[in-house]
């Protein structure tokens, strides 16, 4: 029969079938093993805790359709040690998950820095959000979501979204600052093409981050925000320039949405009876600015208040 390799082999998708407490790639496959080429990633040989509940992991961390999703189920099972009762640590509040989440997904060619970087430390990991999702996506692809949504005209129209990214920001000693999942366009009818969308997205590694305040809708009776900018080179006004921010969710011609549960909705009022989506802004901006010393309110009109670099990781 030839030479055989001892324990499972891993597949194209990792699924609830075989990795459960007696069968896991990631512990149990030899060195270097198909595992390997599964998460870009050494494998571990330690033996296999066996240890918690399974349907406990499945309940609270939800893993799409998406193409990055088996990847990612496997590096979170390989940081948590296939260990259960651990599944808590997979969780966008813990520092020590997203610095190894960053490591194992970039293949180990990047991780955070605690050398006194000269900036907070943006990491876009795509696909990373796999496993944090709602479960309205358990049988969807997050990462081609077509849902409508309505443009800075007040039209509504049909796109198509990515939701599986989390962008994770570290200060210049590597510490947490803050985390969040994003919703991308990646097609909006009349304003934003995929190919455009993904040719920015994808240039956005080691370019400089800044944060503005953008009033230009308010004037028009729409939605005033605090935009995270990635200097790009494709921002401007001119023929083929185009925009995406990073802000909260509103109204987008192509710009990136911040996940955030606490969201106002665009009609809900404050206590002066004004909009409270115009004053309101995302956790993860308020945390950015907090780490620079800043409120949302100090950030001036016409300025730009630069704050560190951006890197993506790909998981695949």
């Amino acid at each position: 029969m030839g030479n055989q390799v001892p324990g499972p082999m891993c597949t194209s998708r990792v699924g609830d079938k075989w990795i459960d407490q007696g069968t896991m790639c990631l512990a149990k496959s030899p060195l270097p093993g198909p595992c390997a080429s599964l998460v870009r990633a050494k494998c571990s040989t330690m033996p296999f805790p066996g240890s918690g509940d399974k349907s406990a992991f499945d309940g609270n961390h939800v893993y799409s359709q998406a193409k990055e999703a088996a990847t990612k189920r496997a590096i979170d099972l390989q940081i948590i040690g296939g260990d259960y009762s651990r599944t808590g640590e997979i969780s966008l509040e813990n520092e020590d998950y997203l610095k190894k989440l960053i490591e194992l997904g970039s293949r180990r060619t990047q991780k955070v820095s605690d050398q006194a970087a000269s900036g907070m430390q943006f990491f876009i990991i795509q696909g990373g959000g796999e496993g944090l999702l709602p479960h309205a996506y358990e049988n969807k692809n997050a990462g081609r979501v077509p849902a409508s949504g309505q443009g800075t005209n007040g039209k509504s129209n049909q796109r198509i979204y990515d939701v599986n990214d989390v962008i994770a920001v570290f200060d210049s000693g590597g510490h947490l600052v803050s985390a969040a999942r994003l919703i991308r366009p990646l097609n909006v009818p009349g304003e934003l093409r995929e190919k455009t969308a993904e040719k920015v997205y994808n240039s956005w590694h080691k370019k400089n981050v800044s944060i503005y305040r953008n009033t230009y809708f308010d004037d028009l009776g729409g939605i005033m925000y605090l935009g995270l900018s990635v200097d790009d080179g494709f921002r401007g006004s001119g023929k083929g320039s185009v925009t995406i921010d990073l802000h909260k969710k509103e109204d987008t011609n192509g710009c990136i949405f911040i996940a955030d549960r606490h969201t106002p909705r665009k009609d809900e009022l404050d206590a002066d009876g004004k909009r409270l989506l115009n004053s309101w802004e995302p956790r993860l901006i308020v945390d950015i600015l907090k780490a620079k010393g800043m409120a949302p309110e100090d950030v001036k009109k016409h300025h730009q208040y630069h704050l560190g670099i951006v890197y993506t990781v790909k998981i695949q």
